[in-house]
């Protein structure tokens, strides 16, 4: 008896399983729809593709290093020091963003800002080296895997 109950339970669920995607229920998939729904199926003509790749976040540890919207700040890893004139140090983040958008923004938004790009090695993560006048950025991506997301590494220091 109580095998016959679960080949019914399971029957029942892979009979339902087909409609958990669908948006409309199969019997009114031809009608037309009202209200708010008819605004979203029908207004494709408003629609704005969004910019491509990251945008700044409003807050930076260093003025001139760019720092892409969605990394997280790691305090615990990371020092900063600052005196007139003299800013270095290490700031460490982490992040969702792919290694490749992180590549991307950093080459791009770096170069806006002042520095030049002196060296690039990509693999499974980054190393990306920038010069400035008489200072040195050097990132560091690397690649937590899916759970643990990207590690950023921003080091600022004089240079040689």
């Amino acid at each position: 008896m109580r095998v016959l109950t679960g080949l019914s339970l399971i029957a029942f669920i892979a009979l339902l399983l087909p409609l958990v995607g669908c948006q409309h229920p199969p019997w009114q998939q031809g009608q037309q729809t009202s209200g708010a729904d008819a605004d979203y199926d029908n207004d494709f003509d408003d629609y704005e593709a969004p910019h491509p790749g990251l945008s700044l976040a409003p807050q930076q540890p260093f003025r001139d290093v760019p720092i892409p919207r969605g990394l997280s700040y790691d305090g615990d890893r990371s020092f900063i020091y600052e005196r007139a004139g003299l800013e270095v140090g290490e700031a460490v983040y982490t992040t969702r963003h792919s290694v490749n958008e992180l590549v991307e923004f950093f080459v791009r938004e770096c170069a806006a800002a002042g520095w030049s790009l002196a060296n690039r090695v990509q693999g499974q993560g980054a190393e990306l080296a920038f010069e400035r006048s008489n200072r040195e950025l050097r990132i560091a991506i690397r690649d937590g895997g899916f759970f643990r997301g990207r590690h950023v590494f921003l080091r600022v220091t004089p240079r040689d």
